[in-house]
Formats: structure tokens, C-alpha cells, sequence
């Protein structure tokens, strides 16, 4: 559809700023200058994978012209002229509009959209407004979008357990003497871990998440046996709304899956689309979900989500948006309330008040400082500090993740890692880091980081 104009604003040129909420947890979201480029993908790939696929771009015309775009249905603008801060934002969970800033003259932004928008006006400046935004959110939105058409919402208050997660410093060579060797450095260093995650690497085939568990591992029940067993709260990796295309549970059941949908995984696979609202897919993911809590895991990191929300035909006819929220309502029923439920790579305002725990809110951390061809999707210490201090008005509603605490001495920027991690309000406090390979500052910092998330 042809965008909306909501709104024409005049604005002081030497001072005015808009805010930018990406899509999804990696998308950078950011304040700008009139006519300073908002973030842009580099390619085609980094588009599908870190930005949002099905949303067109402004042409080159118009991003050289200063266009700011939000693909994940959140624009604020201060025009800078002692005016309240106008805050552009999606009226319901069913519609997450793309809203443009686009310098129009000389002094005017034009704001468009290709959907509804609220258009509210708070106090500046942006942070504070968002902040006011975010506080102000209903306890639910949108009268209809379930596929029965009821009304859903769930806002999980739980606390999020201080963490490891085994990603960072094994990869996909995370076997049990790591996980060993990391319990016994947490005890040798009182470190205030309370969960242990295995995350990517310990199966086969995406989607074969029981079936295809490495034989050196043996089964998801001995995976969380040899956490549990110290006394840590075992924690899993997976990714609920997606399985490679030639594993069993795509050949198994065909009518789980969106038709003719399938998304970019990493640079040499692709996945199928799990579809929620049909009973295949719905039976698919509850089993799933009940499963591993019965194998005995108490805390699921949930990854690559805005897979759950990629454009297709669901079987109920709703659209993507409304099928992840299905998705969301189906993993929390099956995971039932005790179970710590971790979003990554979730449409943000998508994700409001749909059964998560909590939710990254950035990029993934990394060793460097600056990202790969700066694009700030990408994992990096700067990406995860920039794109998590702008969404700090999330904190209003869900506990955000600002990824993992890394403070090794090879971590550029370690410093202000830290702080990041430390200075955001209910979020998750977790360590990436190989623990005995710490110096005598990483191991303080750690423990006095991770000990305040408790």
C-alpha cells in the first residue's frame, strides 16, 4: 500500500533529532540529525537476517535526502523548536507499521507510514518521551487479534536468574568438560551464576532439537542432569518458529509449516516458517516446548523469533504479526509459569506483553568494538551498547537483555561493556565469557555486575 502522510513538521534544522526503533532485537535503533542517514542494510542478506524482510527501503533518492526509517513501528521527533516531542507509534500487536522522517524542504519533516499510527505528543527531550511513552502503555492493545479473536496479553514479571551462556566463549564446541570446567570456576570464584545455558551447537539439523542431540552429549536429559546436579537452573537454547528444510520435522509434518516460505540462516542454510495456527503446527510446538521443560530445563533462550513473524498465508488467514503472538501464547502455555522464557531476535513492539520473561534488546555483543563494514547490525560491542542504551524505555515493558557481559582481556571496550550491562534498570545479567580465563579485574567486575541482577 502507498504510505500515509501523518504529519508535516517544521522543525530547527541545527538541532533536530528523530529516534528510530529497528525491527527486531538485532536492528539498530538510534537518534539522528536532519539529514544524517538512519541505518541501512549492506546487502540483501544482512536485509533478511537483521532488518526486516517484506519492508521496502526508501530509494536511494530519498535516504541520500536524509529519510529516517523505523521498521518496527516507533518514530519519535523533536523538532527542536521548544515543542513537546512527537512520538509516532503502532496502534495494535496485529499492525507494526514502517514510519519514515523525510526532510521536505527546507525546515519540515514529513512523516509517513504504510499503516495506522498513533501520533502523541510528550515532554522532551527524545529519551524522556520515550521513557513517557513506554510508561503509559496499556495493560493490553488491540481488541482483536488472536486467531479466535480474543483479546490475549501476559506480562511475565518473573526475575531472570544471573547466567552463563555457553555461546561466546565454545561456539558449537560446547561439550560437557566445558561446562564442567565452568561450573567449578564459578564455585572457585564465588561468582553469583545461577543458571547455565547450552546454547548453539549441541544438535545436528535445526529443527531436530531431541533427535539429532550430539552422541558425545548423549540427550537433553543429560545435558540438564549435569547442570542441575551442581545446582545451577539448566538453561537451553532453541528456536521454536524455524527448522532447516531438510530435517525430520519438516518431512514429518508438511502442514506445520508456512507454504512457500523460507528464510536465510547464516550463509549456507535455509529454514521453513513453523505455523502456529494450524493444528500441525500448534501440536508441533507445544510438544516441543513440553519436552524440553520435561527433560528438565527451567530456562529457554528462544532464538531467531522474527522468523515467527516473517510474511506468508498462515492456515487461519491472520496475519504474520498476529501468528507469532499465537506462537508466543503456545510456548508459555507449554512452558507453564516457572519456566524463564528469554526472547532473542524478536520484533520488539511485537513482543510487548506476549508471554516472554524477557527480551533482547540489541545486537549481539562480541570481542571488537566496531562492527564488521559498520554496519551496526552485527555483532560488536558497539552495537550492543548503542542500539541497548536507545531502547532503554523497554524497561517499561519487559526486563530488557542487553546480551551478555564479556570483560575477558581480549574484549575491546570491556570498560564500557561493563557499565552498558550494569546501568540498565530490571535487565538480564548474564557472563559470556570463558570464566577461568579472567583476569583478577574481570573476575570482580563480573561478580559485582551479575550480582546486582539478582
Amino acid at each position: 500500500m502507498d504510505d500515509i502522510v501523518l504529519d508535516e513538521v517544521e522543525v530547527d534544522p541545527d538541532v533536530a533529532q528523530v529516534y528510530c526503533e529497528g525491527w527486531q532485537s538485532w536492528s539498530p535503533s538510534l537518534v539522528t540529525r536532519w539529514r544524517q542517514n538512519g541505518p541501512r542494510p549492506g546487502d540483501e542478506r544482512l536485509h533478511d537476517h537483521f532488518y526486516r524482510r517484506g519492508a521496502s527501503w526508501s530509494d536511494p533518492g530519498m535516504h541520500a535526502a536524509g529519510t529516517v526509517q523505523s521498521d518496527g513501528g516507533l518514530l519519535a521527533l523533536d523538532p527542536g523548536v521548544g515543542d513537546d516531542v512527537m512520538v509516532y507509534a503502532a496502534p495494535d500487536p496485529a499492525h507494526i507499521p514502517v514510519v519514515r522522517a523525510t526532510p521536505h524542504g527546507a525546515r519540515t519533516y514529513r512523516i509517513t507510514a504504510d499503516g495506522p499510527c498513533t501520533r502523541q505528543r510528550f515532554p522532551g527531550p527524545i529519551r524522556r518521551a520515550l521513557d513517557a511513552w513506554a510508561a503509559a502503555w496499556p495493560d493490553t492493545w488491540g481488541p482483536r487479534w488472536a486467531p479466535g479473536g480474543e483479546c490475549w496479553t501476559a506480562r511475565d514479571e518473573r526475575p531472570v536468574p544471573p547466567l552463563w551462556c555457553s555461546w561466546y566463549a565454545y561456539r558449537r564446541r560446547v561439550d560437557h568438560a566445558a561446562v564442567q570446567a565452568t561450573m567449578d570456576t564459578i564455585r572457585r570464584h564465588q561468582l553469583p551464576v545461577e543458571s547455565l545455558l547450552w546454547d548453539d551447537g549441541y544438535f545436528a539439523t535445526l529443527g531436530d532439537w531431541r533427535t539429532s542431540v550430539r552422541a558425545d552429549l548423549g540427550s537433553l536429559e543429560a545435558m540438564a542432569a549435569r547442570v542441575g546436579d551442581r545446582g545451577f537452573a539448566p538453561g537451553l537454547w532453541l528456536c521454536p518458529t524455524l527448522a532447516q528444510v531438510d530435517s525430520e520435522a519438516v518431512r514429518a509434518d508438511p502442514e506445520a509449516w508456512v507454504p512457500e516460505v523460507d528464510a536465510p540462516f547464516g550463509t549456507a542454510r535455509r529454514v521453513r516458517v513453523l505455523d502456529p495456527t494450524s493444528p500441525a503446527g500448534a501440536d508441533l510446538l507445544t510438544g516441543l516446548i513440553t519436552g524440553v521443560v520435561e527433560a528438565g530445563f527451567q530456562v529457554l533462550k528462544l532464538d531467531f523469533l522474527w522468523t515467527g513473524a516473517l510474511p506468508g498465508r498462515r492456515a487461519s488467514g491472520v496475519g504474520p504479526v498476529t501468528a507469532y503472538r499465537e506462537a508466543l501464547r503456545l510456548i508459555r502455555d507449554a512452558a507453564g509459569p516457572e519456566t524463564v522464557l528469554l526472547g532473542c531476535g524478536n520484533p520488539t513492539l511485537a513482543s510487548v506483553h506476549a508471554g516472554l520473561t524477557a527480551y533482547r534488546v540489541s545486537p549481539d555483543n562480541g570481542p571488537v568494538w566496531e562492527p564488521p563494514e559498520g554496519d551496526l547490525s552485527q555483532p560488536a560491542g558497539r552495537s550492543a551498547v548503542l542500539t541497548g542504551t536507545a531502547r532503554a524505555h523497554l524497561a517499561h515493558l519487559t526486563r530488557p537483555d542487553p546480551d551478555v557481559l564479556m570483560v575477558g582481556p581480549e574484549v575491546q571496550g570491556r570498560e564500557e561493556i561493563a557499565a552498558h550491562v550494569d546501568a540498565l534498570p530490571r535487565n538480564v545479567r548474564a557472563s559470556g565469557d570463558r570464566l577461568d580465563e579472567l583476569d583478577d579485574w574481570g573476575v570482580q567486575t563480573t561478580r559485582t555486575v551479575l550480582a546486582r541482577g539478582r
